[in-house]
């Protein structure tokens, strides 16, 4: 979208006097919160439609849902509503309040007298105007905007003057309507744009710090009564942290569709991203992936919140197959998800902050507004290790201890110690080792576990013969070669014969040509396969 933007600063008086103001059309009811105690928690009378996002300003609270505002004091109380109703008899518009000024507001919509798509950008303060910006959209060779009815425009009011404007919307090109959206970062004090055209925001959350912000982007095109989905990803983009690079940064899994938002930042480098069963942490720095679990039949509901007194990230999951909601926690330093528990109780909906009380203010069943106390149950500590022969007498040892552990202190029994999470480790003598791992939480509990590795050549089938071919009948002795310690053999003669003896001997009667495979096993199962086509040819 090419914006030519053209600011013309009025008065406060020629402001509300001579220029239509969007903000004229907001309506403010006063309210005031009763809170019933009922049995574990609190539960209050005020209502909320539903959540776009949740703000925390000074000492205040506001909660963002479409065009209605709801502004709360400290201890979660509700004393004012602000809406903006009809906005369909109107021209398509939206507001919102600012991180850094509860007290101010901020205005968007369609002035689309010239059907160009226009609009405008108010500001307001203390009951009074103070700014009005037109903004006049260039559509070059595509002569009509579509704004009444079918296009929606939204708003996230962002800090220090800096408000992100999305709107999607029809442009008529001759015969043709084409359906676009729009998305850019406008600066109100220096009057500057800035294209975010890979953010979708109503799909879009900003991390903690404010310094980033995270879009689910469905790449849905309609251009010329055609349609085209493309694969999905989610994009983040740096609105404030000076040390690293701008720019937008994406991630996703090849063919990637979803049917809903399902993805949020949990700090200044990790995002949690739900992709089909598989929950992904990853660094959106780099779109590494850095732990991936399972979640079969979940899909995420879209709350989150994270305690930093635990250093965990808690949020809600639906059911895919019961649409029963769930309560789930993970535990950052070490990536565990430490809860996963039915919401049995009205309160267990999406958390949205922690009072000075240390209660939890959550948004639960009905839409209504509560406050309780929560154990999240994270103060236990289960050690486990899985150790994988990769190499001759070299283990690759992983922490799968339980818990929201901190520390990890390896013993590897033959001298050397570690303090890494995951290690491997090669051993110069093969034979039986005695590995221990001893664990610490967030609180101090411990735990040890003691395991045994016998440190081996890995499992791997090869395998010699004594001819390779000759006049049929020939016979062929065979000879495994293979490394490691293998209990049981399997070999495949490629004439429909089979022999599990370790070193056997075959008479070809035939003339072709044949592969052959030999198949070893050990004590525990495990098994390693060597195939050599054409490797005998009978004349």
């Amino acid at each position: 979208m090419r914006i030519i933007l053209i600011l013309t600063l009025f008065s406060c008086y020629l402001a509300q006097s001579q220029q239509p103001a969007v903000l004229d059309r907001l309506v403010t009811i006063d309210t005031n919160t009763i809170w019933t105690q009922q049995d574990g928690y609190e539960s209050s009378d005020l209502k909320v439609d539903g959540i776009d996002y949740f703000k925390k300003i000074d000492t205040s609270f506001f909660i963002k849902y479409r065009n209605k505002g709801y502004y709360l004091s400290k201890d979660g109380s509700g004393y004012k509503i602000v809406d903006m109703p009809d906005i369909n008899r109107y021209k398509p518009a939206a507001w919102d309040v600012p991180y850094d000024d509860i007290h101010k507001i901020f205005g968007f919509e369609f002035d689309d007298e010239n059907n160009k798509g226009n609009y405008r950008i108010t500001s307001k303060k203390e009951g009074k105007i103070d700014s009005i910006g037109l903004h006049i959209y260039d559509p070059g060779r595509n002569p009509s905007i579509h704004t009444g009815g079918e296009s929606n425009v939204y708003l996230l009011a962002y800090k220090e003057g800096n408000i992100i404007l999305y709107a999607d919307y029809f442009y008529v090109n001759e015969a043709y309507r084409n359906k676009r959206n729009s998305c850019f970062i406008y600066n109100s004090l220096l009057d500057t744009t800035k294209s975010l055209s890979e953010i979708i925001l109503p799909y879009a959350y900003i991390n903690n710090s404010l310094n980033y912000i995270i879009s689910y982007n469905p790449n849905k095109i309609e251009e010329y009564y055609n349609y085209f989905d493309n694969a999905d990803t989610y994009n983040v983009y740096n609105l404030g942290d000076q040390s690293k690079p701008n720019g937008v940064l994406r991630y996703g899994v090849p063919n990637m569709q979803l049917s809903q938002n399902s993805g949020f930042l949990i700090n200044d480098s990790l995002a949690i991203a739900l992709t089909y069963d598989t929950l992904r942490v990853y660094n959106f720095l780099t779109s590494i992936p850095i732990k991936s679990l399972y979640v079969p039949d979940k899909k995420f509901f879209g709350g989150h919140y994270y305690d930093e007194a635990s250093r965990s990230v808690i949020f809600n999951y639906v059911g895919i197959t019961d649409n029963k909601s769930y309560n789930s926690v993970l535990h950052i330093p070490s990536l565990n998800i430490i809860r996963d528990t039915l919401n049995d109780k009205p309160y267990l909906g999406r958390i949205l902050t922690r009072l000075d009380d240390g209660k939890y203010l959550s948004y639960g069943s009905g839409g209504y507004l509560y406050k309780f106390e929560l154990d999240l149950g994270l103060d236990y500590a289960y050690a486990d290790i899985k150790a994988e022969l990769i190499d001759k007498n070299t283990f690759k040892l992983t922490d799968n201890s339980k818990g929201p552990i901190v520390k990890w202190s390896w013993d590897l029994g033959d001298g050397n110690k570690s303090n890494e999470r995951n290690l491997e480790h090669k051993y110069i003598k093969s034979g039986s080792y005695t590995v221990t791992l001893a664990i610490e939480n967030e609180f101090g509990t411990k735990d040890t576990i003691v395991s045994q590795v016998n440190a081996k050549d890995v499992l791997s089938a090869f395998y010699s013969a004594d001819i390779l071919g000759g006049s049929a009948p020939i016979t062929v002795s065979f000879m495994n070669r293979s490394f490691g310690e293998a209990t049981k053999f399997i070999w495949n003669f490629g004439d429909g014969k089979s022999s599990m003896e370790e070193n056997p001997v075959h008479i070809y009667k035939s003339p072709g040509t044949y592969g052959v495979s030999l198949t070893i096993f050990d004590k525990d199962g495990k098994f390693d396969i060597k195939l050599l086509d054409d490797l005998i040819v009978v004349q």
